[in-house]
């Protein structure tokens, strides 16, 4: 993996081909079933391109670089797949009101037909109670939309609250995860 990353910001195109015949595949399987358990249909094979392009442009450009095991690439790149897939639902449906359940909203079955079986749901639902524990239901949503690649104004809009307000909550948001993390 360290040697695949160092030969792919090198701009080795094969090593660039390596990570697609390694998890393309995959990713269209995340794509296809965040879009079937939305009830949407999109094409998922460009969104999955569209993620495993913007991750080797900035890998190329030097970002990710704690990025060391193959656990961790693939939990990149589920976030990235389903972030693209997001912003093409969006895009898809805009309008005014613009409303997305998260991921804790899923029946059982569709997390694991979204996720596959890296991330272990169990384990992204204990991190996630543990994170909101100490918020109060506006910023549980704020933080939820935002996680979703909702940009502030959105999620103003969403939630019927001003921008400064928006960015106050996300200013407290991060300082209270900080806190947590200093604490543990």
């Amino acid at each position: 993996m360290t040697r695949l990353l160092h030969d792919l910001r090198s701009r080795d195109a094969a090593a660039a081909q390596a990570l697609w015949d390694a998890y393309f595949g995959r990713m269209v399987g995340v794509a296809s079933g965040y879009m079937r358990s939305r009830h949407v249909s999109l094409d998922a094979e460009s969104a999955a391109g569209s993620a495993m392009a913007t991750f080797v442009c900035r890998a190329r450009d030097g970002h990710f670089p704690d990025l060391g095991d193959r656990e961790c690439l693939w939990g990149l790149l589920l976030v990235l797949t389903i972030r693209k897939v997001i912003k093409r639902m969006r895009r898809m449906r805009r309008r005014a009101e613009v409303n997305f359940s998260d991921l804790g909203d899923m029946a059982p079955e569709d997390l694991e037909a979204v996720l596959g079986s890296v991330p272990d749901p169990a384990v992204v639902d204990a991190i996630w109670g543990e994170l909101i524990e100490g918020l109060d239901e506006r910023r549980r949503r704020v933080a939820r939309l935002r996680l979703e690649g909702f940009r502030n104004n959105e999620i103003s809009r969403e939630l019927s609250i001003s921008e400064a307000t928006v960015e106050r909550d996300l200013r407290k948001i991060r300082e209270a995860w900080m806190a947590s993390e200093n604490v543990a």
